[in-house]
């Protein structure tokens, strides 16, 4: 049992002598010499830490706490694996075996800078290995058990077991340019800044921005919501310090051109690595409990947290005020079509967006010191994002078309006229066929010319050379990831549908049949059957709905059907048995609506809904029939009880031998689903109704195909910026 603790308390302490050791006598090669003996020593404990982890999950060692919290027996091997980065404890240590392999990086090519970056960059190690020992992986169990809690089934995703290491690597690899920032600082030589710290923020976009568009993805494919970004606080803590690491980028750019913005890349290059440290506060404090999916619990770090920010911050921050007299930076180029102004303009967008982003994100929190806690409407997001949008989108149509000492006027509208022609062209023809809101045709409109002005930049400018590719390719995504968002997420259709057992019902243009439930030894595994028909196709459809007792709720996972021009995306909402004599027929009853059934005319009037007693929450539905000169009012109810346990009590019909019961509520439509029996017929007992979502969510091709090609373009950048630094060239 002691044997785990044992390693990350030796590492802290190894981590301390090295730290020392490069700060005192780190001037000397031998203090080097010992520095790198100690660091190589914590990165080798640290290491046997995470493969002794490792080995405790393969092994099922369900003695120790955080094993048995995260696995079980009857984990498949590929989640028993991805259960090591399941919690909070094993993401810190997964931090820290990545940043320890990382530093290794500065040793090797620091050169000059490496004494202090390496001071700084311990630092940040001995924060994680000090959380570590606070909140440790190892610590037992206490009870004796035979099996462990399981993997949360939200978890339990093939995507789990890339998307954290992802995401991981580019949290660690941002301590690398506060480093080499904080040793910029120290030894006031700020020429090689840019070459030294390109390539880890270039890696820290590819790394956090690949981590993201998988997370995307997985959200998708997964949850059921039918989106793919929900502005979700635990999403925004990995978009923030993206945004600043690109904001970061294109001020390094334009710093390797002439030392210019040396003080506002140093302060980027603090911020993202802060924010990191911000966001980790956020989601592992338990303050966005009720604000978010992705939450942990508070682990009872908060203090330590805390302290770290104000003790970076204050540090950090203070030596960049001490020295920003003493920092000789040369002036930008104010010409609007120079390329250098160009990228400080974007940098700044890029700042400003993470701002905004920052504040919403933090609501929960700010809110808190003046009352209840409260987060903000996706509206606030939609508001800034879709200005940032657009102003982004201006400034890459001519970007290519710019040169760093400026181009002439007629020089600039004779390059951009024709994509920028071409684009209005498409947006004009889209409106035709769709009925545009004013945002959307400027969006796509600028999309489609940004796409243009990406491929006049890759075709004619850089002729395919490969130093150059990189950011014509990512521009061209983001222009094409732009058009897929505006069309998938406001020009969709929906339609809600209640389903017995091989019972047809039509929607969406398909007949849509519920065949069965198929159910599995592994719960996790389990699905429905739903075969959907239409004139030129049949799709046999496998989402899934079970009840988890880990979760006491319901999990559902929809079945997307992904094609070129649009996706159909079923989602399960409800499954419930009715038990009923007679067989009942559905009728879906828009508000104010008449509509005719065995010679009577139903109409849904108004929902009516009543007190909440005891945990239940029931909704009625003031309905008026008319038949054979009578009229009556009847409101049957939807009752929803603890545990989603739901009943809904048939009423007689007046006159009648008919029942009716209110079987769905769509509050979005202003409609209602019903179900009309005749106690007559034969009883069926314990049928089976499942209720779906059947969505068309147009050009979803283009979301990601737009993100793989900045995900490509980042990788090119980041290969391009490793290259070069390793040929010593001059930025």
């Amino acid at each position: 049992m002691v044997f785990g603790p044992s390693l990350i308390v030796l590492a802290g302490v190894t981590a301390t002598v090295s730290l020392l050791m490069y700060a005192t006598i780190g001037d000397r090669p031998s203090g080097i010499k010992i520095a790198r003996i100690f660091y190589g020593i914590m990165a080798a404990l640290v290491t046997v830490a995470s493969v002794y982890l490792m080995y405790l999950f393969l092994t099922h060692r369900f003695e120790f706490q955080y094993v048995f919290a995260y696995s079980s027996l009857d984990l498949p091997l590929k989640y028993t694996v991805s259960s090591f980065w399941g919690g909070q404890e094993g993401t810190f240590l997964l931090w820290l075996f990545l940043g320890a392999l990382l530093g290794f990086t500065i040793m090797a090519k620091g050169q000059e800078s490496e004494r202090w970056a390496m001071v700084f960059f311990l630092g940040v190690q001995l924060f994680l290995l000090v959380v570590l020992v606070v909140r440790s992986p190892f610590a037992p169990t206490g009870f004796e058990v035979t099996d462990g809690r399981g993997l949360n089934p939200l978890l339990q995703n093939p995507w789990m077991t890339i998307h954290p290491p992802i995401v991981f690597v580019g949290f660690a690899a941002l301590a690398i340019p506060f480093a080499y920032a904080m040793a910029a600082l120290i030894r006031k030589e700020y020429t090689f800044f840019p070459r030294q710290v390109l390539p880890w923020a270039s890696l820290v976009v590819l790394t956090l921005g690949l981590g993201i568009f998988l997370g995307g993805y997985w959200a998708y494919k997964t949850l059921g919501w039918g989106g793919y970004w929900g502005w979700d606080p635990v999403e925004n803590s990995s978009l923030i310090p993206w945004l600043v690491s690109l904001a970061l980028i294109h001020g390094l750019l334009v710093q390797r051109r002439g030392n210019k913005l040396i003080k506002t890349n140093i302060f980027m290059a603090i911020l993202a690595l802060f924010l990191v440290i911000y966001g980790t506060f956020l989601t592992r404090s338990g303050v966005l409990a009720d604000f978010s999916v992705h939450s942990f619990t508070d682990l009872g770090i908060n203090a330590y947290l805390v302290g770290f920010m104000i003790l970076l911050g204050t540090v950090a921050y203070g030596i960049l005020l001490f020295r920003a007299r003493s920092i000789k930076a040369e002036r930008l180029n104010a010409s609007p079509t120079s390329r250098e102004f160009g990228l400080a303009v974007g940098s700044l967008l890029f700042l400003v967006l993470a701002f905004l982003v920052f504040l919403g994100t933090s609501a929960p929190l700010l809110t808190r010191m003046f009352g209840e806690p409260a987060n903000v409407a996706l509206s606030y997001y939609h508001a800034i994002i879709i200005p940032a949008g657009i102003a982004l989108l201006a400034l890459l149509v001519v970007m290519p078309f710019t040169l760093f000492g400026g181009t002439s006027g007629n020089e600039l509208i004779k390059r951009a006229t024709w994509p920028g022609v071409a684009a209005a062209v498409i947006a004009i023809t889209t409106t035709l066929f769709v009925n545009l809101q004013l945002s959307d045709l400027a969006l796509i409109f600028l999309g489609t010319w940004v796409i243009g002005s990406s491929i006049y930049a890759m075709f004619l400018q850089t002729k395919f050379k490969f130093s150059a590719l990189g950011g014509p390719i990512s521009h061209l995504g983001f222009g094409i990831m732009v058009l897929g968002v505006v069309a998938s997420l406001n020009y969709g259709t929906s339609d809600r549908v209640s389903l017995h057992t091989n019972e047809p019902q039509n929607a969406m243009g398909y007949q849509i049949v519920y065949k069965s439930t198929v159910e599995t030894p592994r719960v996790e595994d389990s699905y429905l059957e739903v075969e959907l028909q239409s004139a030129t196709e049949k799709i046999n459809a496998r989402p899934q709905m079970y009840y988890t007792e880990y979760m006491q709720s319901y999990m559902r996972t929809p079945y997307v059907d992904e094609g070129l021009i649009s996706d159909l995306y079923v989602s399960p909402l409800d499954i419930r048995v009715i038990e009923e004599a007679g067989r009942g027929t559905i009728l879906t009853l828009a508000e104010g609506e008449p509509v005719e059934y065995g010679g009577l005319t139903f109409t849904f009037d108004r929902f009516v809904t009543g007190d909440h007693a005891s945990g239940q929450i029931k909704v009625g539905a003031d309905l008026t029939i008319v038949g054979a000169g009578d009229t009556t009012t009847i409101t049957p109810e939807y009752i929803s009880g603890p545990a989603e346990n739901v009943s809904t009590p048939s009423l007689a019909i007046p006159g009648t031998e008919l029942t009716i019961a209110l079987v769905r509520i769509l509050v979005d439509s202003r409609s209602v689903q019903v179900e009309i029996t005749d106690p007559a017929q034969k009883a069926s007992v314990g049928r089976s109704l499942l209720t779906l979502e059947i969505s068309r969510k147009p050009l979803m091709f283009l979301v990601w195909l737009g993100v793989l090609l900045v995900t490509f373009g980042s990788l090119l950048s980041f290969l391009n910026r490793r290259l070069r630094k390793r040929k010593n060239e001059e930025l």
